[in-house]
């Protein structure tokens, strides 16, 4: 499916009862001379995990971004404000508020055959629609992204 292999390498991971951090790059868009570095930060006493995402390049060329965020079948989503969504499963009593970076304007694909977008393969020769939120960007230069995901009681 996925013709080209990159290679991710972790930068840095500290953990303490408190808190975990991940920080981590990959090559996949080394050719067009961009280095993608994605940290996570989870907050064990808030709940909350923050996802930076920078957008680091050699040049001050303009790219195209595509972000997805491709979810189970089963969750339902509900978009209070543009930036601030929420997602909840039928068999889950607790939620996850997602605030996305100002950045983003979310489009929300379901079973798209114009973009392939928004399926879910539960087995071997098997689809069914689901959810995408998915952002495409345009931008010229480097830039961060920043995304709050934060677990709380319905």
């Amino acid at each position: 499916m996925w013709s080209q292999h990159y290679e991710s390498k972790l930068i840095e991971c500290t953990e303490n009862n408190d808190f975990t951090y991940v920080k981590a790059t990959h090559t996949g868009y080394d050719s067009i001379g961009v280095q993608h570095i994605r940290s996570y930060f989870f907050d064990k006493i808030k709940n909350e995990i923050k996802i930076v995402d920078e957008f680091i390049t050699t040049k001050n060329s303009e790219h195209e971004y595509e972000i997805p965020f491709h979810l189970h079948p089963n969750i339902k989503v509900t978009n209070p404000t543009d930036q601030r969504l929420i997602l909840q499963h039928p068999q889950c009593n607790r939620q996850l508020e997602i605030q996305l970076d100002p950045i983003y304007f979310p489009q929300f694909i379901r079973g798209s055959t114009q973009p392939i977008l928004g399926w879910n393969s539960p087995s071997f020769l098997q689809k069914e629609p689901t959810t995408t939120i998915y952002t495409k960007l345009i931008k010229q230069g480097s830039f961060t992204i920043t995304t709050l995901l934060k677990i709380v009681d319905r």
